[in-house]
This record gives C-alpha cells, structure tokens and sequence, in this order.
C-alpha cells in the first residue's frame, strides 16, 4: 500500500533540496518525500506517481512536469517573478511552517462527485 502522500522534490542545488526534504520528512504526516536534480527528472516524472512536485528555483521545469503528470499539482519556490504556470508560489525565505501548511492543502484529498 502506498503512503498517502508523495512529494517530489526537484531542484539545481542538492544542499537545499536536502534541508527541504529533511524538514518535510522529519514531520511525520504520513508522506514520502523524493529529491531529485534536473538531469534525472524526465525519467523520474515517468515512472513516480506523485501527488504534489515542489520545484525549487527553476521554473522552467513546470511545463514538462504538467506535460508527464497533469493532475498533478506544483508548488514553485523561488526570487522574483511570479510564477503563471504552477499551482502555488511561494517565496524561497518562507518559514517551513508555511510550506509544510500550502503542502498540506495541496495534498488534501478532492471530495465529492467528479
């Protein structure tokens, strides 16, 4: 059985991805975190199955992610401009506790009739 939420975790620097994911996976609510750099990404984004994809810093990224997984939802953490592809945006100096609340929302089962 899988767990009830995954999150890929996508990004150029290794140390950041590695904090972020060392925070999601140190509050235990139930989901599995995978951090991944941009050269594996494509094949990744294939063979996973994942209910939210945080990109960290390069938008770029968030048209082939939609274009493998379109239900998807993506959160994108960056400087700068706003972001008109992705689900969320939120700035890369907000608090972990902002982001681990937007993931929790993000991940929040749809009820109801489709």
């Amino acid at each position: 059985m899988r767990p009830s939420k995954q999150i890929l975790l996508i990004g150029k620097n290794e140390r950041d991805l590695m904090a972020l994911s060392y925070v999601l996976n140190t509050k235990s609510w139930g989901q599995c975190v995978y951090a991944i750099d941009t050269p594996s990404t494509r094949e990744a984004l294939r063979s996973l199955k994942v209910d939210v994809v945080v990109v960290y810093g390069d938008e770029s990224w968030v048209p082939v992610i939609r274009k493998a997984q379109p239900d998807c939802r993506i959160m994108v953490l960056e400087h700068g401009t706003v972001s008109t592809h992705a689900d969320v945006r939120l700035s890369v100096e907000a608090s972990p506790g902002e982001i681990i609340e937007m993931l929790r929302i993000m991940c929040a089962r749809k009820r109801g009739p489709k």
